[in-house]
């Protein structure tokens, strides 16, 4: 079957049920001629005289009634579906799955979940959490959530929050035992440790984590 076989089907159901070609036009919001084009255009394809036309009726011919009645519920579900994309547009709604790293929850999420839920009801959030590289078209997110990471050049982004600040911290007895060895640390080369803790690891692999130590005269640069 050619594709082009379902254009003007919607437009035939319709004059078929209202028998007139100018009502069905204003029911369907285009002009009569259009619609007119688009079910002899059918017809055409089909090889086949659905429509009976004088200038005061139009009725179906027997092949137009079996076509009509194998063909209605098919074009009742497209209009259907065409209304609930209608809906969707004015008024946001359904399942938004989105991928963010374990860091989001504190800083984003948690404040703006209420206001978001309250502002779009109809949403039901599905938040994967995963500190790991996630292609996000790929394995079927709507959207995602990075931290100071330069984007795919087909991406769209937009800020959600202002610039982080990252700090670095140390236990009591760590601090007591570097300052017992070798004094109170005072840049990241000074910081050392027999178990020293492992870095965190970036989202993407090979990207850089870069961490700036005000007391540091350059900035100390992990790689991962």
């Amino acid at each position: 079957m050619r594709l082009d076989q379902f254009s003007g089907i919607v437009a035939f159901v319709k004059v078929a049920e209202v028998r007139s070609f100018t009502r069905a036009a204003a029911e369907l919001g285009v002009a009569p001629a259009s619609l007119s084009e688009a079910v002899k255009g059918l017809e055409e394809r089909l090889g086949v005289r659905l429509l009976n036309r004088t200038t005061r009726s139009v009725g179906l011919t027997e092949a137009g009634a079996h076509y009509f009645d194998h063909v209605r519920p098919a074009a009742e579900e497209i209009r259907a579906a065409g209304a609930a994309l209608h809906e969707t547009r004015d008024r946001p709604a359904g399942t938004l799955r989105l991928s963010l790293p374990w860091i989001a929850a504190p800083l984003l999420i948690e404040p703006l979940m209420e206001p978001f839920m309250d502002a779009y009801p109809d949403v039901r959030l599905s938040l994967i959490f995963d500190d790991n590289f996630v292609d996000i078209a790929a394995q079927g997110f709507d959207a995602g959530l990075r931290i100071g990471e330069l984007l795919d050049k087909d991406m769209i982004g937009a800020r959600l929050g202002g610039p982080l600040q990252t700090v670095v911290l140390g236990s009591p007895d760590y601090l007591r035992v570097t300052a017992r060895r070798s004094g109170p640390p005072t840049s990241p080369p000074t910081v050392a440790s027999p178990s020293p803790s492992p870095a965190p690891a970036p989202s993407r692999p090979g990207s850089l984590l870069s961490m700036d130590a005000r007391s540091s005269s350059r900035p100390t640069h992990v790689w991962s």
